[in-house]
């Protein structure tokens, strides 16, 4: 059987698209992964094998191909160990679920857990820019990939907890950011200086003061707040 699952990679400092495939045919029991990985990539079939056991689930007695497309391009890391899992999984008919706007990334442990990966930052705004709707990531990745606007960010921390969320058993918490909460930190002036984009501004009379309602009329006009006119559409988040 075939099954395709969608990722997403790291080529240097640029993310990529990957489509994870996984194909189960007859003949002595085998697992092969092709698409150029490296070494940690390689790595990954003794980390999917022990975590779908560990997970309670069974490994599929048969030859089991693993190809990461784009094929011409290094794959590089541990970041493939989550979508193998769910092609896996989905060429042997143990888990039944549409995955077409969905990405996964992480790496796992042999018990079945999902470990901390870097890069998630690009990785989340490259599945943004390639039309995916959700996301899953490592939950310690959380605070990394959840800034990234207009996609569903899923942390995950177990492979039963993902499974039982596509499964529809047990839904994960998503989180969905409008704007980036980094872009204008409250324990910075944000007065005129903010406005002309500084983030410190030495000798400001509202330095210890709050942004809120009231200050235009604690302060007059001349200091009123004018961080509300930023043009915060150009930070690609």
């Amino acid at each position: 059987m075939f099954a395709s699952v969608n990722s997403v990679g790291l080529f240097g400092l640029e993310a990529y698209t990957v489509s994870v495939e996984a194909d189960l045919s007859g003949g002595m029991p085998r697992f092969d992964m092709v698409g150029l990985p490296d070494a940690a990539v390689s790595e990954s079939r003794e980390r999917v094998r022990s975590a779908i056991r560990n997970s309670g689930l069974d490994f599929p007695v048969s030859r089991v191909t693993i190809n990461l497309a784009p094929a011409d391009i290094r794959k590089e890391g541990p970041i493939y160990d989550l979508p193998v899992l769910i092609a896996v999984l989905k060429a042997t008919g143990q888990l039944k679920c549409k995955t077409d706007t969905q990405a996964f990334i992480g790496e796992l442990s042999l018990s079945g857990e999902v470990r901390h990966i870097n890069g998630v930052l690009p990785m989340v705004i490259q599945a943004r820019k390639a039309g995916f709707q959700e996301i899953y990531i490592p939950h310690a990745n959380l605070a990394e990939g959840a800034v990234v606007e207009g996609i569903a960010v899923y942390p995950v921390k177990t492979v039963a907890e993902l499974l039982a969320h596509l499964r529809g058993e047990n839904k994960l918490s998503r989180r969905l950011h409008g704007k980036h909460p980094a872009a204008r930190p409250a324990r910075f002036c944000r007065c005129e200086g903010a406005a002309r984009g500084e983030t410190r501004v030495r000798g400001c009379r509202r330095r210890r003061a709050q942004c809120d309602d009231d200050r235009p009329a604690r302060f007059g006009k001349k200091y009123a707040c004018q961080a509300d006119s930023l043009d915060f559409a150009r930070y690609d988040l």
